[in-house]
Parts: structure tokens; C-alpha cells; sequence
């Protein structure tokens, strides 16, 4: 956990997070939800870095965790054992295992669950899986409901804020790729949108998508030209199904989309021939661009992430860095070092005071803006080894 205006770093969290997407804060920002490659679920405080609860019951590595609204149950899926476990945060008991034994056509990681997250209300749990389906689960019975959401492999999804829509990448016949918008209350189709028509770079492939806060405009990530020179994000009215604009010329498409609280802005994660840039949904003019470094092989960086209120953005590099910038002046007011491993996931806490990150080195770190203290140094690679071990031989309740 970091300060953002001071690089103080508050706490250092150890625990097997494993790669990105497995932490999570609860709504209040008080908790923080993580999943680890032993099959274990953790709750810490986010104040002071406490383990609060461990719990194993997954036969396998955690792909994704997430929290309820009211912050009293959190819901963890596994890619090994194919079940969605609830979880009460006060005592960590599970209260409920579902499996998820899927098949999709033609996809060999078809029976891999994963995202899960709590529908905005809190009665249900959904997910989405690689045959073109998101499933809904009733906390309080065993009902659940299916959404058909495209019409062969899916390759990825994004939700709507809200959880209300959700955008499908999926294969429409044979080799064309298509990205369906569905509402997902009933699953209706709002939108049928080619990223590849009249396209002059590859069109087999979408590296990221994005909703606008608004749930009007979907930005996407697609391949450019070989000469480098050709935009790779589109901007889309989902209304009209019209292409607004494109953005970001080079050969590599962004990893990361992220706009900001107010959808004014959207910043795109940078590659080996790109930096980080934010631009202007309005009318597509950069705005800001960073220097960003990358590893050897040219891959993005870890998710840019917007502040609360707009005004900052937050990204690392391949130095394992931190970096946060002033967007309305463009300078770099905070470099947060720390971690041992590549940097995977960011994110603000819900009030901006605090941003926590994610890594392969087994830690999340967390700063506070405000200030504060700072928590012991991270422990050696030697150590991080000998803690993962421990907790691969500890079982039940810690």
C-alpha cells in the first residue's frame, strides 16, 4: 500500500498473490481479498496489513476473488478444481461451493473457470466462460440462470460497471471475430460490432476492451499495420454501432484500456514502440504521453489506473516501478520502488488514499497518500520462498 503524494510505503502484505487479477478490495476500502496458487483464500485489513482470515477449500491455484456490496461475503474461482466458493469475511467459513464444469467448442481451456464478481444488488454471484455464457448463481437458493452471450469461442469479456452489459470477443464462423454487447438482464443483443472491417492490420485477435463509465462508448484494443504507423484502438458508439475514431498509432496493440471516473479521458498501456498516452474520448487528442520502459520482449506494461477523481494516473514499468503522474501538468509526482518482481495489477483504493499493487515477487504493497508509517522492508527472495513453501504445506485455518 503507497502514498501516492509522499512514496511512503504503508504495508507490505506478503502472501502468494500469483499473477493479476487476484486481489481485491471490499467496497468501503477497509478489507482487501486475495487468492493464492495453493487454493487459498486471504482477508486482510487494509489499514494495517492484518491477516484477518485464511481459508483453503479450493483443490488449486485462486484465478479470481471478489466482494459483495455490504463487504460480508466474498466469492473466490478456481481454473483447477472448476467450483465458486462463497465465503462470510468475519470467520472465513465457507458457506457455499458451486461448480463450474463447463465445456465451450474448440477451445482446449474451455473448462478453466473465470472471472467471478457480485451483481451490483448482491443476491447473485456471475461469472463468464469460454462457451459464450455468462451464469448468474442465487445466494439464497440454488437457482441459477444462463445468459447466451455470442455464438462460438469466447476469447474474452469486459462488464459494464454496473454490471448491466457486458462485451463478448467471440468467433462468428470460421475465422471472423466479432465483439457482441448484450444486456445482460435477459441477454439481449445491443450490439453486433466488426473491429475488423475495412481493417488494414491483422484481424484475427482483440488485446483489450473498455466501457465508458456512461456504458455509450467501447474502446478497443486491435492489431496495427507492420509499418507501425496505423492506429490500434477504436472507439465505438455501441448505440449507433458506428466507429467513432481511432487512436494510438503502432504494430502492437495496448494490453490495458482504462478511462477515467468520468469517461473523458482513456489511457492506453504502453508496448516496446509505444508509451503510455491519455487521450481525449471527445474529440481523440492525446493529452499526456509517458515514457514507460518494457521488458525485452516488447509486452505492456502492467493496468494503468485512474485516481477517483480523475486528476492521477498510476502504471508500472518493467523496472518493477511505480510511477504516478499529475495529469493536468504531466509531471511525475510519485515513484514507488519495492517490489522484487514484475508489478501485475494496480489499483486505487474507492476513496483514493490509498493505491495497492500486485506482484510476482508474492506481495501486495500498499501506500497511503496521506501519509504515515512506513511498514519493514520487503522480505528477500530467499524468504518469499521459504513463506510460499509454508503456506503450501498449511491447511484449514490459519
Amino acid at each position: 500500500v503507497y502514498n501516492p503524494d509522499r512514496g511512503e510505503r504503508l504495508i507490505a502484505i506478503e502472501g502468494d498473490v500469483g499473477v493479476g487479477g487476484l486481489v481485491a478490495y471490499s467496497h468501503d476500502g477497509k478489507l482487501i481479498a486475495s487468492g493464492n496458487s495453493e487454493g487459498e483464500i486471504q482477508i486482510w485489513d487494509a489499514e494495517t496489513g492484518e491477516e484477518k482470515v485464511r481459508r483453503s477449500g479450493h483443490r488449486g491455484g485462486i484465478r479470481s476473488v471478489g466482494y459483495s456490496p455490504d463487504g460480508t461475503l466474498a466469492c473466490s474461482i478456481s481454473r483447477d478444481d472448476g467450483t465458486i466458493r462463497i465465503w462470510g469475511t468475519a470467520t472465513g467459513r465457507q458457506l457455499r461451493e458451486i461448480p463450474v464444469t463447463w465445456r465451450g467448442p474448440d477451445v482446449w481451456w474451455s473448462e478453466e473457470g473465470s472471472d467471478v464478481m457480485f451483481a451490483p444488488y448482491g443476491q447473485e454471484i456471475l461469472t463468464w466462460t469460454y462457451d459464450c455464457s455468462v451464469r448468474y448463481w442465487e445466494l439464497a437458493s440454488e437457482e441459477k440462470r444462463t445468459i447466451s452471450v455470442g455464438v462460438e469461442s469466447a476469447t474474452g469479456v469486459t462488464f459494464s460497471r454496473d454490471a448491466a452489459q457486458a462485451a463478448v470477443v467471440h468467433y462468428g464462423g470460421g475465422s471472423q471475430v466479432l465483439i457482441g454487447v448484450h444486456d445482460l438482464d435477459d441477454g439481449t443483443a445491443v450490439a453486433s460490432i466488426d473491429p475488423f472491417r475495412d481493417w488494414k492490420g491483422p484481424k484475427d485477435w482483440v488485446s483489450a476492451m473498455a466501457f465508458a463509465p456512461n456504458h455509450k462508448v467501447l474502446a478497443i484494443g486491435v492489431p496495427g499495420a507492420d509499418d507501425a504507423t496505423s492506429p490500434t484502438v477504436q472507439l465505438w458508439d455501441i448505440e449507433t454501432r458506428k466507429r467513432l475514431r481511432t487512436l494510438r498509432q503502432g504494430s502492437a496493440p495496448p494490453g490495458k484500456l482504462c478511462f477515467s471516473p468520468d469517461g473523458s479521458l482513456l489511457a492506453t498501456s504502453a508496448t516496446r514502440s509505444v508509451p503510455l498516452q491519455v487521450w481525449r474520448v471527445a474529440d481523440g487528442r492525446e493529452m499526456q504521453s509517458f515514457q514507460m520502459e518494457v521488458d525485452a520482449h516488447g509486452r505492456e506494461t502492467a493496468a494503468a489506473d485512474f485516481s477517483p477523481d480523475g486528476k492521477r494516473l498510476a502504471a508500472a514499468d518493467a523496472n518493477r516501478e511505480i510511477y504516478v503522474w499529475e495529469l493536468a501538468t504531466g509531471d511525475k509526482v510519485q515513484t514507488f520502488r519495492g517490489h522484487q518482481k514484475a508489478v501485475t495489477a494496480i489499483a486505487f483504493s474507492p476513496d483514493g488514499s490509498r493505491l495497492l499493487s500486485g506482484s510476482k515477487d508474492a506481495t501486495m504493497l500498499v501506500w497511503d497518500r496521506r501519509g504515515g508509517q512506513q511498514a519493514a522492508e520487503l522480505p528477500s527472495e530467499k524468504e518469499l520462498a521459504a513463506k510460499s513453501q509454508v503456506l503450501g504445506n498449511a491447511g484449514g485455518l490459519v
